[in-house]
């Protein structure tokens, strides 16, 4: 009899894309937002992959306040293919009708 953990499909990694300033970074103080690091660390212990996305296209600038604030992740200037995405600035979709009318 085969055991059933060897039918079960390998567990499908999710990424998070996440925005830099707003969501990382404070956009007045220029310091980590609160809670960012315990965010960051409980994210990364369940098994989620984060990536930061910016518009910011300096993205030394960037990957070096990330240095200075210990945050290693990868950092791009592209929106990437990610499952969920993270960002201050966003406005959630659910129907066009929706969108319309916030504006």
């Amino acid at each position: 009899m085969k055991s059933s953990l060897v039918n079960k499909p390998p567990q499908k990694q999710i990424t998070i894309s996440l925005d830099f300033d707003g969501v990382i970074r404070d956009n007045m103080t220029k310091e980590p937002v609160e809670g960012v690091h315990e965010a960051l660390d409980w994210l990364i212990g369940k098994g989620y992959i984060l990536i930061i996305s910016t518009a910011n296209h300096d993205l030394e600038e960037v990957r070096k306040w990330l240095i200075e604030h210990e945050i290693t992740l990868p950092v791009t200037d592209k929106k990437v293919a990610a499952t969920a995405y993270v960002d201050d600035r966003a406005i959630r979709f659910q129907s066009w009708r929706d969108v319309t009318s916030y504006f």
